[in-house]
């Protein structure tokens, strides 16, 4: 994955959990492409199988708002944050 690749998966990672913080539950594909300036909702679904096969995030296909960040995503957004 380019760097480019590596810096929107982070953007998609910390929008998700800034809206789940600000909203108490998940955001929709399209809700994560718009906060996180994605041209699509094709795109933050690329995004979402990119974060779930790399282990940062889980859901469950096809059903809405059951996006949940896991220990390793967990993680991932102490190291960006701090």
């Amino acid at each position: 994955m380019s760097d480019k690749g590596i810096d929107t998966r982070n953007r998609v990672l910390k929008f998700i959990a800034e809206f789940q913080q600000e909203n108490n539950y998940s955001p929709s594909n399209r809700e994560v492409g718009k906060g996180s300036s994605l041209s699509s909702s094709s795109s933050a679904s690329k995004y979402l199988k990119i974060l779930k096969d790399q282990g940062y995030i889980d859901f469950i296909p096809n059903s809405p708002r059951t996006l949940t960040i896991t220990e390793k995503g967990n993680e991932l957004l102490e190291k960006l944050n701090s």
